[in-house]
């Protein structure tokens, strides 16, 4: 039996994203980020910058860098503070969704409609959209794993997926009666999920999958540079250079092309088809029984554990759930997982638009078990909706939300006894 023990933090930033945790395995640990960043208001930036910094203390204290960062997508209030980030403490490897550049363009564009006046867009982001390995690397990172879309019917549950990456840390294991003996810990990145084994058995995994992607918008976004002499060509979009060039020079003429085009889509249009979903816990082959404490504070492991709660943590990053193939696919691709799901972060920071109360299905295996909804949003965009709070309450399910004010910050630390 493997005791592990986790902890994991929504840090208060508002409207963005900002989740983080740690999996102790004995004598070693790993630690993990998903997204890091928020929307351009002073409020919500220097919250940003505030939790960063309560974050790299705590790494400080176990002499610790991030192992492992997913992002789920390409709109700036999930990335934008990948570079404070980094300066802050080391993060090593980077995992992101496999999205086309025209596709990012896209997204950059809209990004330019949202600005306040008189506060540009960070040169960081222009380079992440332009070319996002080299834009990471150039802080640091020594991986960047770009994943593919999964299918959307799902199904693929027993598929580990192609291999990226593996590294092998030994570590001093001390047993009572065999002795001083050497144990390994083993960090597997592949395209359908990440694992954290120790001499051999996983005890910790992280399965990501999006959906297919389909934006009805490109070719009329195209169509408008084109018109406006910003390409000559539709496929120039896929040219890292012409991307470059277009977010270097032609900004004005981004915004335009991206709202005639919008204007000339309706209200079909849609964004994030692609956004990368993220279940974070225990392996779900095994048993597992949890203690866990609840916390706006960042406790220690010795405070006192309440048991019942799920370790699993399930975040849907800004996907686009408006269709109930969609949802269906959620449910599909991390069916068994949300039965060790206890804290569930639905899509778009409780937008109404990518919800359904379909999604509570399955989550800590159902039977009447209430998850706790938590979402980072500080009410712009009114983010969360107050329909998304009231069917998930109305379903038995606790919310909490995350704004900018350090109070709000939700902190869960779990002792975990897992039985591979």
């Amino acid at each position: 039996m493997q005791r592990l023990f986790a902890s994991r933090t929504q840090w208060a930033v508002g409207n963005g994203f900002f989740h983080s945790g740690i999996i102790d395995t004995d004598e070693s640990q790993s630690v993990y980020v998903y997204d890091c960043g928020s929307i351009n208001r002073p409020a919500n930036r220097a919250a940003l910058t505030r939790e960063i910094g309560e974050f790299g203390k705590q790494l400080d204290l176990r002499d610790a860098g991030v192992d492992i960062m997913f992002i789920s997508h390409f709109d700036e209030d999930h990335v934008s503070g990948i570079p404070e980030l980094t300066q802050r403490v080391r993060v090593t490897k980077f995992v992101l969704p496999m999205i086309p550049g025209p596709d990012r363009l896209l997204l950059y564009s809209r990004s330019l409609l949202d600005r306040t006046p008189g506060r540009p867009i960070g040169s960081f982001y222009g380079s992440f959209i332009t070319d996002p390995d080299a834009a990471l690397r150039a802080l640091g990172a020594t991986g960047v794993f770009f994943i593919p879309p999964t299918q959307p019917q799902g199904g693929d549950e027993g598929d580990a997926g192609e291999p990226l990456h593996e590294e092998r840390k030994p570590i001093r294991d001390i047993d009572s009666d065999q002795g001083n003996t050497t144990a390994h810990v083993d960090l597997e990145i592949s395209t359908k999920l990440a694992t954290i084994s120790r001499d051999g058995d996983v005890v910790w995994e992280w399965r990501y999958a999006q959906s297919q992607q389909s934006t009805s918008v490109m070719k009329d976004f195209a169509g408008e540079l084109v018109k406006a002499g910003a390409i000559a060509r539709e496929v120039d979009l896929h040219d890292s250079r012409e991307i470059a060039r277009l977010v270097q020079t032609r900004p004005a003429d981004l915004a335009d092309a991206y709202r005639l085009a919008i204007r000339k889509v309706g209200r079909s249009f849609t964004r994030n088809l692609s956004s990368l979903m993220l279940y974070s816990g225990p392996p779900v082959a095994g048993w597992c029984s949890t203690l866990t404490r609840r916390s706006t504070a960042c406790p220690p492991f010795e405070d006192v554990f309440v048991s019942g709660d799920r370790p699993g943590f399930l975040g849907l990053g800004d996907a686009n759930l408006r269709s109930k193939a969609r949802r269906a696919h959620v449910n599909a691709v991390f069916k068994e997982r949300k039965k060790r799901v206890g804290t569930f972060a639905p899509a778009h920071h409780g937008s109404h638009l990518d919800w359904n109360v379909s999604l509570l299905d399955g989550l800590g295996g159902g039977s009447g078990y209430r998850p706790t909804l938590v979402f980072s949003a500080s009410g712009a965009y009114d983010h969360p909706h107050l329909k998304v709070l009231l069917e998930a309450n109305e379903a038995g399910a606790t919310t909490k939300v995350v704004g900018v004010e350090e109070p709000s910050r939700l902190t869960e630390s779990f002792a975990i006894f897992y039985q591979p």
